[in-house]
């Protein structure tokens, strides 16, 4: 069985996105699952109890809730696990025509699946035109990452591109400013540089932060200025501060 979701968000996002291709529900949660079940009845999708006590622990890690749903298939298919909507830079940088506010996040070399998912959820939460990210050394849209995601990962677009600095010239050429999140002693502070949408914030990977060639892309690097001991923020964490930092910006 491919490409099965789980947990009660998830779930409930893959219904309302008309993604979620059979439910699967043990029958110990059934009781406290009549709001969704209602939702996966109305939205014509299959529920099936399962009387197999072993489906769900020998399929997900803690913290499945007893629920899951297999998903229909889109597109592209990226680390493992299908999703929709999937776009190319071409649909993605149309938006810009649309909607002089476009924000784009990309992400250079995010490794772990459940920075993937977060910042997919408060890139979605902030209302973020899209997200890109590379096929290689990438985190993919595994069960996973759409579990971090809280089911954003149902409803925002996401790109996955061979190259992302291909996909920064494609950025550039449509005139939008690119800003890298850097802790370097250069980057000035988010509140301190000029967010203007529209814009791409480059997020780079876990430990070793932007690339040298993608960091040189950038027209300005910012950063997030610590005041504690620790020397670092955890890559969906310092990327959720800037989103908001470009929100307050915009407002």
């Amino acid at each position: 069985m491919k490409d099965l979701i789980y947990g009660l968000n998830p779930v409930r996002e893959a219904i309302k996105a008309g993604t979620a291709g059979v439910v699967y529900v043990s029958p110990s949660r059934k009781k406290g699952m009549k709001d969704i079940l209602k939702e996966a009845e109305a939205a014509g999708v299959e529920v099936k109890i399962m009387r197999d006590a072993g489906f769900f622990d020998s399929r997900f890690p803690k913290g499945h809730q007893g629920i899951a749903a297999s998903r229909y298939e889109s597109p592209t298919t990226h680390g493992g696990a299908s999703r929709t909507p999937v776009t190319s830079m071409d649909d993605l940088l149309s938006k810009q025509a649309q909607d002089r506010l476009a924000l784009y996040i990309v992400l250079d070399q995010i490794e772990d699946p459940r920075n993937l998912g977060a910042i997919l959820r408060t890139a979605e939460a902030a209302g973020a035109t899209g997200v890109v990210t590379q096929e290689r050394r990438s985190a993919g849209l595994s069960p996973e990452a759409v579990k971090a995601s809280a089911g954003a990962s149902e409803h925002i677009p996401l790109v996955v591109v061979t190259n992302i600095k291909n996909a920064l010239r494609r950025i550039r050429e449509e005139g939008i400013t690119i800003a890298g999140a850097e802790a370097l002693d250069e980057a000035v502070p988010a509140w301190d540089a000029d967010l203007s949408l529209p814009l791409a914030l480059v997020v780079g990977s876990e430990g070793k932060g932007l690339r040298r060639t993608v960091r040189q892309m950038c027209d300005v690097l910012v950063s997030l200025p610590l005041m504690g001991k620790v020397s670092s923020l955890n890559a969906s964490v310092a990327c959720g501060a800037i989103i908001f930092e470009i929100l307050r910006q915009n407002r």
